[in-house]
């Protein structure tokens, strides 16, 4: 079954993560390649060391600036790279460093650090003409209800943070205002409301720079409480309880279903996440967005949502593949619909798989 084929696969990639501190990036060709966001914006916690490393085209320079015209460029750093050579630089305040390659610059090639203080706080820097989600590097920022989002300005301060779509909403600033007059001020705001909650800068509103803080409901712990069941076993026996130990081998069967056919034909998402056994795990599905890096999402097709939530619920087995002892795996299943609690997703409860 391809699904079971892909789930065991997924099973079989999961580590458990570690706290890199040095954070790489490529430059070849005309453009600087961030190892994780695959853009050119690097996304760092305060005190993490980026690496660059020339690849074809050398060689690159690696120069902070926003350009050659820059008074400022080169201030922070300034590198030349022949191809295979690396520089690494470890910045040492938060906020938003551009940068650029003197030898490409005519063809684009700039790039983006934006460094984050360590806070568990959700961070937006405004930059230039934009606002840059502190982990994203887009405009828009996720966060559960109750969480607190930090607007850190950068260059071309002053900025506002202005809650509504422009100046011409009535409700322009209800929410908060809040003008940020020098680089490395900060605002912070805790959503009282799910939903989407626009925003944009007075100062820089003709040049676009708007964002959105995407508020989901707080994730619940174990489940939602929505028409949606998650099962397992071990080797064709079934057992009650969230916890389950098993071994490489023992042939692990998964069953979810929605008993009162509520969810019937909804889109169906199973979610993993690896831990240290005798920690304190987290939700595989931070509301219904899911963080690429701390949970590998398995669909039955490569693409989109094909995996539905049948008339009596999908089960199926698969014999666990080779995992490293003391490693534990939470598994959690959600459906999309409307026609759940909180209007968004239903979430099982979530069951520990105790590899030994």
């Amino acid at each position: 079954m391809k699904f079971a084929f892909a789930f065991s696969a997924a099973l079989a990639a999961l580590s458990v993560p570690a706290s890199a501190q040095v954070h790489d990036v490529v430059a070849a060709h005309h453009s600087f390649t961030d190892s994780v966001s695959g853009t050119s914006v690097t996304s760092i916690t305060l005190g993490t060391t980026v690496r660059w490393t020339a690849g074809a085209h050398a060689p690159h320079t690696v120069t902070s600036g926003t350009g050659s015209s820059d008074a400022a460029s080169g201030a922070l750093f300034q590198q030349s790279l022949a191809e295979g050579q690396s520089f690494t630089y470890t910045p040492t305040s938060v906020g938003v460093i551009p940068y650029y390659c003197v030898q490409h610059e005519a063809h684009g090639m700039t790039g983006l650090l934006l460094v984050k203080p360590d806070t568990a706080d959700h961070v937006v820097f405004a930059h230039h003409h934009r606002f840059f989600d502190g982990v994203t590097g887009a405009d828009v920022t996720m966060l559960e209800l109750g969480e607190t989002v930090r607007w850190i300005a950068g260059h071309m301060a002053p900025h506002t943070v202005t809650s509504g779509t422009g100046s011409g909403d009535v409700n322009a600033g209800v929410q908060f205002q809040q003008t940020l007059f020098t680089a490395g001020e900060s605002f912070s705001f805790t959503p009282v409301a799910a939903g989407m909650q626009p925003y944009f800068c007075l100062e820089h509103e003709l040049h676009g720079m708007k964002g959105t803080l995407h508020v989901t409901p707080p994730a619940t712990w174990p489940g939602t409480g929505d028409d949606l069941e998650l099962s397992t076993g071990v080797n064709a026996v079934p057992s009650a309880g969230d916890v389950k130990s098993l071994s490489a081998g023992d042939v692990l069967s998964i069953g979810v279903d929605s008993p009162e056919a509520t969810l019937t034909g909804a889109p169906l998402v199973l979610a993993l996440s690896a831990f240290p056994t005798g920690t304190t795990p987290a939700s595989p599905l931070p509301g219904i967005h899911f963080d690429p890096a701390a949970a590998v999402i398995v669909t039955q097709g490569a693409f989109g949502w094909p995996l539905v939530v049948p008339p009596g619920g999908v089960s199926f087995g698969l014999v666990v593949p080779p995992v490293a002892a003391g490693t534990s795996i939470m598994l959690q299943a959600a459906a999309l619909s409307a026609n759940t609690n909180n209007g968004a997703f239903a979430a099982t409860d979530g069951h520990e798989l105790r590899l030994q």
